[in-house]
């Protein structure tokens, strides 16, 4: 009916050692959950981090191209001394200004 008191002890202490092995097992799974879902929620801060960078990037750029105005294209010469500035400079001015081309321009209006 009952163990002797050795057979007693070694299977308490096989008992101990499985208690011990099974405790080791599921503390380390659920330190193996925690680091997982660590490495989760910090790999969503790095992308949500990525994003917000990102927008502000965008913010600065909208900034930079509509809030921020500088006159351009403002010139200190007035009617004949603006035409000719405009003529001695780059073709693309021009044609941005007059719809034409230089050699349209003097065709049209210093040869007439």
């Amino acid at each position: 009916m009952f163990k002797p008191a050795r057979e007693m002890f070694v299977s308490l202490k096989g008992y101990e050692q499985r208690l011990l092995d099974w405790l080791k097992h599921h503390l380390f799974e659920e330190y193996e959950k925690e680091q997982h879902e660590e490495s989760k929620l910090l790999s969503i801060i790095e992308e949500d981090t990525d994003e917000i960078e990102n927008i502000y990037a965008l913010i600065g750029q909208y900034a930079v191209n509509y809030l921020c105005k500088k006159s351009c294209k403002t010139s200190e010469q007035t009617c004949y001394l603006w035409v000719q500035e405009i003529l001695c400079g780059h073709d693309i001015r021009c044609y941005e200004m007059f719809r034409m081309e230089k050699h349209a321009f003097f065709f049209n209006f210093v040869m007439n």
